[in-house]
């Protein structure tokens, strides 16, 4: 997925906080598993690179 080795905990840290993902892992979804890293990948490196205001900012 091109995401770097050292981001690689932080982007699953990223998306065990919601709610779909857990939802995918507990009915052991591999394909929505996956489809859902591919889809929430761009969110997650934006956020990284302080390209997303929060709503409290």
């Amino acid at each position: 997925m091109g995401l770097p080795e050292t981001e690689i905990a932080n982007f699953l840290y990223y998306c065990a906080e919601k709610p779909e993902f857990r939802y995918l892992l507990k009915i052991n979804d591999i394909i929505g598993i996956r489809e859902f890293y591919v889809n929430n990948l761009e969110s997650f490196l934006k956020m990284r690179n302080g390209e997303t205001k929060f709503e409290n900012e």
